[in-house]
């Protein structure tokens, strides 16, 4: 399990509202997309990078750029070939992305750009402000939560909603 993908998944079923979400779903012997999220006529493709100690980095030959650029450039071919028909939304999140890293996203998407992919970024504060309202539908449900970090969400809100009541039970 990687949290940062159930995090993800979890944007998708919530916020965007996708009937289907499917994690590591492989690319033709070619590695994998972390998350497909289906809305109608809509495919969401979203790759997640939670790289908390340095920042984003890829280590792949040409780093950031060459990495994510090609992860996409995979992802457009398998979907053109896979899901014929539909439109195509390409996601790319990360929770932490430093001043040289912001320069390779507006590399990234201006590569992507040229080559008709247009790519949506969720990164820092924004990937933060998503975890908070991801949070606060967690603390509102009553129902056992199925999505892993949904659930984590709802323990950890039940726990804060209701620290003192929770204390007082244990002495």
């Amino acid at each position: 399990m990687n949290i940062g993908e159930e995090i993800v998944a979890a944007y998708l079923i919530y916020f965007e509202k996708c009937s289907a979400v499917v994690q590591n779903l492989p690319i033709n012997n070619t590695g994998e997309i972390d998350i497909v999220g289906i809305k109608g006529d809509d495919v969401l493709f979203c790759e997640v990078a939670v790289h908390l100690r340095t920042g984003l980095r890829y280590r792949q030959k040409g780093g950031n750029v060459g990495a994510i650029v090609s992860k996409f450039e995979r992802i457009k071919e398998f979907a053109n070939e896979k899901f014929k028909g539909k439109k195509f939304r390409y996601l790319f999140f990360s929770p932490l992305v430093k001043k040289s890293g912001l320069r390779d996203i507006e590399e990234i998407k201006s590569e992507l750009k040229r080559k008709k992919i247009s790519l949506e970024c969720v990164l820092n504060e924004d990937f933060y402000m998503k975890l908070g309202e991801l949070k606060e539908i967690a603390a509102a449900e009553k129902n056992e939560l199925k999505n892993p970090a949904m659930r984590m969400f709802q323990i950890l809100t039940k726990k804060m909603n209701n620290k003192k009541r929770i204390k007082n039970d244990y002495k």
